[in-house]
């Protein structure tokens, strides 16, 4: 899950938590990405892009031990987060 807020510094991780953590109580695998947005240091482009391109490849090193089926994977997103998501399967 990627949150949103306008890609802006003031917006953080914390807003998306609680429906990641509704998500992992019915037992879906759940993991919430954090990046830099503008008026962070490397914020913007490309550094918020690399920063969910970074977090989408992380997922390859988890699914085996924690046998995570790639085949049965959602994005999603609010918001920024959601339109990060759409763009993640082609960043790279």
């Amino acid at each position: 899950m990627i949150h949103g807020g306008c890609w802006l510094a003031q917006y953080h991780i914390a807003h998306i938590r609680k429906l990641a953590a509704a998500f992992a109580n019915e037992g879906i695998a759940t993991w919430t990405l954090e990046y830099r947005r503008v008026g962070d240091p490397g914020g913007g482009w490309p550094g918020t892009f690399d920063d969910i391109a970074a977090g989408a490849d992380h997922l390859l090193s988890l699914a085996g031990d924690h046998h995570i089926d790639l085949d049965r994977v959602v994005v999603a997103g609010h918001s920024a987060g959601k339109r990060s998501g759409s763009n993640s399967g082609s960043i790279r």
